[in-house]
């Protein structure tokens, strides 16, 4: 289980960066 949810990785990350 190296990536269970990457799109909410991204999410996250992006919702960090704005």
């Amino acid at each position: 289980m190296p990536l269970p949810c990457p799109h909410l990785n991204i999410i996250s990350t992006n919702s960090f960066s704005q």
